[in-house]
């Protein structure tokens, strides 16, 4: 089968292809991820585990009761594909998809492979200006 997207392998045996949708898509998901969690400290920094772990779940608890966030999702899912354990023909990816009860337990890994696909381009992007803008700073402030 050849289908243009990213094949992720899921745990109950079936494979979803995450497929990037249109740049404003992705800008609006990114956008209501964004709005979701701007109530989280921002200059949040530590080497505790346990902390880091609570403030992700918050952070995802907070995105995924947010209308805005859910709808954005589901527009970018609408691009991708899934198919089922046993199966062979793709379906697109929809909420109806998830009526049945087996086919639930992919959604949380599906949720999350549409998030990377979306937002792991901008992310990598940021943190490389902010890391060659950070450089710049140290090597101005060195003294002469």
């Amino acid at each position: 089968m050849d289908i243009q997207g990213r094949k992720v392998d899921l745990d109950s045996g079936a494979v979803a292809y995450i497929i990037a949708p249109k740049y404003e898509d992705t800008e609006e998901f990114l956008s209501a991820f964004l709005e979701s969690v701007s109530a989280l400290p921002p200059n949040f920094e530590t080497g505790d585990d346990a902390v880091v772990k609570m403030v992700s779940q918050i952070a995802i608890s907070k995105a995924i009761t947010s209308p805005k966030f859910k709808a954005s999702m589901w527009k970018c899912l609408s691009y991708c594909l899934y198919v089922g354990k046993g199966k062979t023909a793709p379906e697109k990816i929809s909420p109806s998809l998830f009526d049945t009860g087996g086919v639930r337990s992919d959604l949380p890994a599906i949720f999350y492979e549409c998030a990377v696909e979306n937002f792991s381009p901008f992310f990598v992007g940021l943190y490389n200006i902010s890391n060659r803008l950070s450089e710049a700073i140290r090597s101005i402030q060195k003294p002469l």
